[in-house]
């Protein structure tokens, strides 16, 4: 099999190597069967079925964490960000947490599904270049604190609509998210529940549950008179 590196030169290699000499990643619309008609196309050969087996392999093997959905709304761009390579160098270290949900938030908040292309490669390369809180500060128009970036390490970032990520801005930039930081996973369940919850039960144990569970604006309000009301019974 020959796969292909970014410069276009073909080199011997496996379909696997294929895969990673173009730095694809699953979910992108990239698939097993493309990247086999790509290397055939290429080098007048079939492939065979071991070759089909390693890349399946590499493919069930990459870490989910770093794939999109093929629906994602992002999906394009970020697709599109890959042909820049020190974008992909950051979204695939999975030693810094942090990148792949704060280019998400950045690439969303920016709404850069609406620029023009060179648009979207100037916020591509400010991404990798520029200091990310300072990115953040200037879309929100504000000083951003540390905490927001380790904050967006630990958020459900592909499960984040458009509007969920000023929201956990908002979130993450408040007074009371002290207690954010022990929970497992932020999700938009979470966010948009936030500021319903009534102060006093505002602890780790409680944000776990209502990451997955969705309350009613009126279920809140009555539990938040009954918590008032409490102290008058007594």
């Amino acid at each position: 099999m020959t796969s292909i590196n970014l410069d276009g030169n073909a080199n011997a290699g496996n379909a696997a190597t294929t895969k990673s000499a173009l730095h694809l990643l699953p979910g992108t619309g990239i698939t097993v069967e493309g990247i086999l008609k790509m290397s055939t196309a290429i080098t007048g050969k079939e492939p065979t079925a071991q070759d089909r087996a390693e890349l399946e392999a590499e493919f069930a093997a990459e870490d989910a964490e770093k794939s999109i959905p093929m629906g994602h709304r992002l999906a394009g761009v970020l697709t599109e960000a890959m042909s820049e390579p020190r974008f992909v160098q950051q979204w695939l270290d999975d030693s810094d947490k942090s990148f792949r949900p704060f280019a998400a938030a950045v690439l969303d908040m920016c709404n850069t599904k609406r620029m023009t292309a060179q648009s979207r490669r100037a916020v591509f390369q400010d991404l990798c270049v520029r200091k990310r809180l300072a990115v953040l500060a200037d879309i929100v128009g504000k000083p951003v604190p540390p905490k927001v970036l380790k904050l967006m390490g630990r958020t459900s970032w592909k499960e984040f609509s458009h509007r969920d990520w000023p929201a956990f801005m908002s979130v993450a930039m408040g007074s009371d998210n002290t207690k954010l930081g022990h929970v497992d996973r932020i999700t938009p369940t979470l966010v948009r529940q936030f500021e319903l919850i009534p102060g006093v039960l505002r602890t780790p144990a409680l944000y776990q549950v209502v990451s997955q569970l969705k309350v009613t604006v009126e279920r809140w309000n009555q539990l938040r008179g009954f918590l008032i009301a409490a102290p008058q019974r007594g």
